[in-house]
């Protein structure tokens, strides 16, 4: 799975990507890391070209006013989330570090949820809705298409970490 992340990308995260059956209790009582964490690490790792913090929930549903997109994978970044995750912005741009620590109300659709969202209209300036969330599209992600283990980066909609974590 890190495999298509690059040769120099490493993840930090709190429980395993994948597992079968019950996690062991040692896993299970293991602390969740924070958006504190990222920026210690940051410091601590001078020589590191980024660090970045994720997270992510599935499920979602976003509303254009128009046309709904269902069973979304939201998630929340700092800037490097994008380069991190090989997302390259097809149109507009990500967000910049005051962006995310900001908690701005701001959003990054991939190109399956712009088809829905809005099929004949450019999305960027646009308002959507992410429950009781109004925000406004400053870049699209370039279609990539699924894998084979059922992830679909053209189904995730990202928002500032900030934000993601006061909801």
């Amino acid at each position: 799975n890190m495999g298509g992340l690059g040769a120099d990308v490493f993840q930090i995260q709190r429980l395993p990507s994948f597992s079968f059956g019950q996690l062991p209790p040692e896993i299970q009582r293991r602390k969740n890391l924070t958006l504190a964490h990222v920026t210690a690490l940051r410091e601590l790792l001078p020589q590191a070209k980024q660090v970045g913090g994720e997270v992510w929930d599935g499920g979602k549903e976003i509303d254009s006013g128009d046309n709904n997109a269902k069973g979304v994978e939201v998630s929340g970044g700092t800037p490097e989330f994008f380069t991190n995750n090989n997302l390259p912005i097809g149109m507009g741009r990500g967000y910049t570090e005051a962006v995310a620590m900001g908690a701005a109300r701001v959003i990054v659709l991939g190109a399956s949820i712009v088809d829905v969202l809005f099929p004949a209209t450019n999305p960027i300036g646009q308002r959507v809705r992410l429950g009781r969330l109004e925000l406004v599209v400053i870049g699209t992600l370039e279609r990539q298409g699924g894998s084979p283990m059922g992830c679909n980066p053209d189904c995730n909609a990202s928002i500032p970490i900030s934000l993601f974590l006061e909801l």
